[in-house]
């Protein structure tokens, strides 16, 4: 028997249902739009993204190269015993941390040694890098108080004023500034801001050590004209 000759297929080598899928088509599947923007970008994406990754290796590098080297700075300091060498450090190390403490370690034997000037100077420029308040305050305090024993009142006047009114120093800190405040006062006849100062401190910490010393202070002084 012979074969029956198969229907021709009416769509071969017709291109009459093909549709173009590009941005302009409307009817492009989400899968189609994907690939057309991939098509498009893909240049633009992979610098992107060679970008991103150069940026966090690059970052986490400086991370490192940071860490190495405040790990030499940490040594360097340990290794500082003489003023000499503290010095050198701090000079080295200008606005480091590490370097307000060699500062205040400087100043606090320039104090010790009676050189009140030297002392008064690295106070402050201990202060300027010091960032812990408790030692900044310290160290602004010892500049203050090296300024009067510099005999240099007119300097130590304004510091001791910013410690005082500054609330959020420890009230220890405040009254002692008001203290020597108080003292500076009595010592130029000025009894009237002295007994202020005294009684600041008595008003501000009743019972800390400083209020002792404030109302010592105020009996001391020449009786109130009426």
């Amino acid at each position: 028997m012979a074969q029956k000759p198969s229907k021709p297929d009416s769509t071969q080598g017709d291109d009459r249902n093909l549709v173009a899928v590009d941005d302009s088509y409307a009817g492009a599947s989400f899968e189609d739009r994907l690939y057309l923007f991939w098509e498009k970008y893909k240049g633009a994406v992979v610098l992107l993204c060679i970008a991103l990754v150069v940026i966090i290796v690059g970052r986490e590098g400086l991370r490192i190269w940071a860490d190495v080297q405040d790990s030499r700075v940490q040594a360097t300091f340990a290794e500082a015993a003489t003023p000499e060498e503290l010095r050198a450090f701090a000079t080295d190390h200008r606005g480091h941390p590490l370097a307000g403490l060699a500062l205040l370690d400087l100043a606090d034997q320039a104090y010790r040694a009676g050189s009140y000037h030297q002392a008064a100077q690295d106070y402050s420029a201990a202060a300027a890098i010091l960032t812990e308040p408790s030692l900044k305050a310290r160290a602004r305090m010892g500049e203050a108080v090296s300024h009067v024993r510099d005999g240099a009142t007119a300097a130590a006047e304004p510091v001791l004023e910013r410690l005082a009114r500054d609330a959020s120093q420890l009230l220890a800190i405040r009254s002692e500034a008001h203290y020597h405040l108080a003292v500076l006062a009595r010592e130029a006849g000025d009894y009237d801001r002295a007994r202020e100062k005294a009684d600041a401190i008595l008003d501000l910490n009743p019972g800390g050590f400083w209020a002792n010393r404030a109302q010592s202070l105020r009996t001391s002084l020449p009786p109130q004209e009426s």
